[in-house]
């Protein structure tokens, strides 16, 4: 993911809500279609050892 994406990504509230659209966004790119069974997004939110997205910011 880009700068841009990830812009998109930290408009979402949550850190649930920004990792399932993280994932659905590089579904689409990788697969070509949105995941229907969440339990994908699920499953990698429960592996994670650090809080996705939660980047420091450069003024």
């Amino acid at each position: 993911m880009d700068d841009a994406d990830l812009s998109i990504v930290d408009r979402r509230r949550g850190l649930h809500n920004r990792l399932g659209f993280a994932v659905q966004l590089i579904s689409v790119r990788v697969v070509g279609r949105f995941l229907t069974d969440p339990r994908p997004a699920h499953h990698l939110g429960n592996r994670l050892p650090c809080q996705p997205f939660n980047r420091q910011r450069t003024p």
